[in-house]
């Protein structure tokens, strides 16, 4: 998108998700102002849409964030010295994607949303490659299969979600914190010439906040005491607060 305004974006989800897949339960979104303007609570709410925002500073809670990366990257390798004309690699960079097993599901994307594998340019071994789409296949049959293929997937990155859960967790301390526990949270600001403000020397936490809810395991929404404001928190930037 060239403006990533919040109607462009309902434009875009509207001929992109809606129009391909129907309505989704849950929609997560980062906190750009085109994802928490009123007109596009608006809109997710018109269509009965659960909004979750992530927490700003936390790309764990991000799955897109990890997609970027890789998407970066083959950017990066194709583009050489030419870089204005990056965006007529995203063709392939797609296709290179969806044909690539997961490690998380075990299955490459397109063969999980279609249940065959894409024909590969000058691909010259169709005649074995896994559900290619030569042979004829009832409507009954394809459903029934594409319903075993995402339980397989699910399956697989449950487990692939305990692994990353038991690594990423031996960097953690044991600390968890609980509903209502005030705590300090982590704060990101940005240094000031003009003010004589200098981030590296600030204040790292700010406190008391109040945690109100849990939107998942690791994401709190915490009030400010002093303010009653709102906010969103990953737990690693969170704090005991001492009293």
């Amino acid at each position: 998108m060239k403006a990533a305004t919040t109607a462009g974006v309902k434009k875009a989800f509207r001929e992109n998700i809606l129009a391909r897949f129907g309505v989704p339960k849950i929609l997560i979104t980062d906190n750009e102002t085109q994802f928490t303007s009123h007109l596009f609570r608006q809109f997710v709410n018109e269509l009965e849409i659960t909004h979750q925002t992530t927490a700003p500073y936390s790309p764990q809670g991000n799955p897109t964030e990890r997609a970027n990366r890789t998407i970066k990257t083959m950017i990066a390798q194709s583009t050489e010295i030419e870089q204005r004309r990056w965006d007529e690699a995203l063709p392939e960079i797609m296709v290179a994607i969806n044909s690539s097993i997961s490690t998380s599901t075990g299955f490459t994307p397109a063969y999980v949303v279609q249940g065959r594998e894409p024909r590969l340019p000058r691909n010259l071994y169709d005649e074995v490659t896994l559900g290619i789409g030569k042979k004829s296949e009832s409507p009954d049959s394809k459903a029934r299969r594409l319903i075993e293929i995402c339980g397989i997937a699910k399956r697989n990155m449950v487990r692939a979600a305990q692994d990353q859960s038991r690594h990423y967790n031996l960097r953690r301390r044991e600390w968890k914190p609980e509903l209502c526990e005030l705590v300090l949270t982590k704060t990101h600001p940005l240094s000031k010439a003009q003010e004589g403000f200098a981030a590296k020397i600030a204040q790292k936490f700010i406190a008391p906040f109040e945690i109100i809810d849990f939107t998942s395991p690791l994401i709190t929404k915490l009030r400010e005491i002093s303010t009653d404001k709102i906010v969103t928190s990953h737990v690693s930037q969170l704090k005991r607060y001492q009293v």
